[in-house]
Order: structure tokens, then C-alpha cells, then sequence
């Protein structure tokens, strides 16, 4: 449909120049303070571009506003399992239930507790930042004074 609406401009206005343009080539003087049709039609073509097309750097904002605060994930992260998300949330102190690999209300509440407690954004979803403070945690033993 906009192909359509600008091939319909763009001929008005070529038949609008061009008509213009018999009147120069009949009296050059008098038209000489107006631009060449080709400069009209090159800075249209232009702004049409600019306006239909869609930005690529629009998607990318969108993708990083996504991740963590901002966060891109770097090359080397990856992604941990629901159950070392749960055993390095119950290693640090947070995590009271059973870890049965499902991300449930009370791990969630865990994960925002955990991010709260780190000055992460407390979104309830691990990525690359707050998987790199969790993950330091999984492996430890539990203890005791861990969330003080």
C-alpha cells in the first residue's frame, strides 16, 4: 500500500516538474530561482527512505533494555539449569524450598530477594550480571550468614 501512495506522489510530482520544466526550456530566466526536479526528487526519495524503512538500532535497544538493566550477555555466558539457579540461591541463604528444578513463586522471590540484596535489578530473572554474583555460590556450602 505505500509503494503504491508513493509511485502515485512521485508521478505527480514528475508530472508537476515536468510540465515546469517545458516552461524553463521555453523562458530559462524566469525559473531559475526554483531547484532542479532531479534535486526535488533525490531529497524526496531520501526522506521517504528514512521514514518507511524501519531502524535497525530500534531492535537493538529493544534487545538490551530486555537483558538485566541494560546488560548485554557477553560471548562466554551461558544460560544456568532452573537447578543451579536453586541450589546457588539455597547455598546463599535465599532459597528455603525443595530444588526440584522449577522456577516457581518462591524461587522467583529468591532470585529478587538475591538481585535486591546485590544492587542488581530485581526483575526475578537471572542473566549474565546476576548469574555472575549467584554463581559464585553454587558449589559453597550453605551458610549460615550468608544474607547478612
Amino acid at each position: 500500500m505505500r509503494k503504491i501512495i508513493y509511485l502515485m506522489i512521485v508521478g505527480g510530482l514528475i508530472f508537476m516538474f515536468g510540465c515546469g520544466q517545458k516552461n524553463q526550456q521555453a523562458n530559462p530566466q524566469e525559473n531559475t530561482q526554483f531547484p532542479s526536479q532531479e534535486k526535488i526528487l533525490a531529497q524526496q526519495t531520501v526522506e521517504s527512505k528514512v521514514i518507511s524503512e524501519p531502524q535497525p538500532q530500534a531492535e537493538a535497544v529493544v534487545k538490551t533494555q530486555e537483558t538485566e538493566g541494560g546488560a548485554q550477555p557477553s560471548e562466554s555466558w551461558a544460560r544456568p539449569t532452573d537447578i543451579e539457579i536453586q541450589e546457588a540461591l539455597k547455598n546463599a541463604g535465599f532459597y528455603q524450598g525443595e530444588i526440584d528444578g522449577k522456577i516457581g513463586p518462591a524461587s522467583k522471590k529468591a532470585i529478587e530477594d538475591f538481585q535486591t540484596q546485590n544492587n542488581l535489578v530485581a526483575d526475578g530473572k537471572v542473566g549474565p550480571r546476576t548469574w555472575e554474583k549467584l554463581s559464585v555460590y553454587l558449589n559453597a556450602a550453605s551458610s549460615p550468614g550468608a544474607r547478612d
